[in-house]
């Protein structure tokens, strides 16, 4: 059970955080621009060029040890200018680049993260589960922004919510109907149009204005 000055400064840290939305809200919008773009991109290319050819010796293009490699570098990439945007950001202020405000969010974001790479390890073996295993994606993607609502800008919590709904129809429509045809075409169908679509309508919602920072100038 925290004490009594840990409660106080996990209250200070997510006052700050609250207090600093509008400036987080700002630096993630060209991630989800970069991000969306380049899932949108992807997802295109895989579902244009079925069938492709084997990447790697030995490495089925139509298995989930494809599917996995490709999306995980593709959130790798998203995830380094997210943090160069973060660092960016936290050298412009003066502030430390890990914040105790991005230690809390970490701890907020693990949980979603752990169960996703575990599903990630024990679906791997299974090319036909790659399907499900972008549906775990998105819908862990969804509960991870949402275990973040506390603190952070109301644009993020609504993409959580997008994200969870999706994945929750999804579990629908797989269960009263039969899906035929390559899982993997779906999965990367299930990716271009969550993780690339939802990210640019993100990125377009939340772009920074130059109106909106000449009213409130540098407080959110």
């Amino acid at each position: 059970m925290p004490t009594r000055s840990e409660a106080e400064e996990n209250l200070r840290v997510i006052r700050s955080l609250m207090e600093k939305a509008t400036i987080y809200r700002a630096i993630s919008a060209p991630s989800a621009l970069i991000g969306g773009t380049l899932a949108l991109i992807v997802a295109t290319v895989l579902v244009l060029r079925r069938p492709v050819p084997d990447p790697l010796p030995g490495l089925d293009a139509t298995s989930g040890g494809f599917f996995i490699p490709t999306w995980l570098s593709v959130l790798a990439v998203t995830g380094l200018a997210n943090l160069f945007f973060l660092h960016r950001e936290a050298a412009r202020r003066g502030d430390p680049f890990v914040s105790a405000g991005m230690r809390l969010a970490m701890r907020a974001l693990l949980p979603s993260w752990l169960v996703a790479g575990v599903f990630t390890v024990f679906l791997s073996p299974y090319p036909a589960a790659v399907r499900w295993l972008a549906w775990i994606w998105v819908c862990c993607h969804g509960i991870g922004l949402l275990a973040t609502e506390h603190f952070a800008p109301r644009s993020i919590t609504i993409l959580g919510w997008a994200f969870l709904i999706t994945a929750l129809g999804m579990v629908c429509f797989f269960s009263f109907n039969t899906i035929r045809g390559d899982p993997q075409l779906h999965a990367n169908v299930i990716m271009g149009g969550t993780f690339g679509l939802f990210h640019l309508i993100y990125a377009a919602c939340t772009w920074p204005r130059k109106s909106a920072s000449v009213e409130s100038g540098d407080a959110p």
